[in-house]
């Protein structure tokens, strides 16, 4: 079997961002789905499929399922990317200029970190090591977190991954409770990742950070839209700094 290391590095403002590929061959990982609800699909340059779900994996739990197929419609792969008793779902899919996948996850409320993840899909220590928010502290049971990953094409192991949300304080993420529901309405991956959010409560600002997540300093009740405030972000592609952040009153 020959072996293919795919690496993505592209030069911005002086520094590389990455999102590189192992070398692993493809995987022969097969997870069946049980019901899968409100399924979305993206397309590759070899037209091959990817397609991100909720699977309703019994009454009251559901867990994020994603697939891959080639162009001919066989199955390459399946995984649940899903550890904990919380929600968990796949919502969105794009594949970027260089052929890599990236996906929204949700999670309904309760208090975890990355162990949301089973860990045999995760790449290693770097998938979180620089993330960004490598977890959300607390949340309410109706408060939504959001996930952003980057997906090994191979087999659907996540190599860059941070959470996002809105909070209602400032400060330590671990230290400091809560977290409050944050959505990505639209996502798009070129030399950055670039998604519009709705965040019911304070969004973060360019300067957050885990160890101290600062809001959007024009997050008022004058700039909300309806209940909401609405943000562009672009992020760096290594998941690990926020390079703007527009609010759209």
């Amino acid at each position: 079997m020959r072996i293919i290391t795919l690496s993505c590095l592209v030069l911005l403002s002086g520094t590389i961002q990455t999102c590189n590929q192992s070398t692993m061959g493809p995987s022969i990982l097969r997870e069946e789905a049980v019901e899968l609800k409100d399924a979305a699909e993206a397309t590759d340059s070899q037209n091959n499929t990817y397609l991100v779900a909720t699977d309703q994996v019994s009454a009251n739990n559901q867990d994020a399922y994603i697939e891959k197929r080639d162009a001919r419609g066989n199955l390459l792969w399946s995984v649940h990317h899903s550890a904990t008793a919380l929600d968990e779902r796949a919502v969105k899919v794009v594949v970027d200029p260089y052929d890599i996948p990236w996906v929204v996850f949700t999670i309904d409320g309760g208090s975890t970190d990355e162990n949301f993840m089973t860990n045999k899909y995760v790449m290693g220590e770097e998938t979180f090591g620089n993330a960004l928010f490598r977890g959300y502290g607390q949340a309410d049971g109706a408060a939504q977190i959001v996930v952003i990953s980057c997906l090994n094409p191979n087999d659907g192991r996540l190599e860059r991954t941070t959470f996002f949300m809105s909070r209602t304080s400032e400060g330590d993420i671990d230290a400091v409770a809560k977290t409050n529901t944050l959505l990505v309405e639209d996502f798009s991956v070129d030399n950055t990742v670039n998604i519009q959010v709705h965040s019911w409560y304070l969004p973060p600002g360019i300067n957050a950070s885990h160890s101290n997540y600062v809001f959007h300093p024009n997050a008022t009740e004058e700039t909300k839209t309806g209940d909401y405030w609405v943000v562009n972000y672009q992020l760096t592609r290594g998941l690990d700094q926020i390079l703007s952040a527009e609010l759209i009153p």
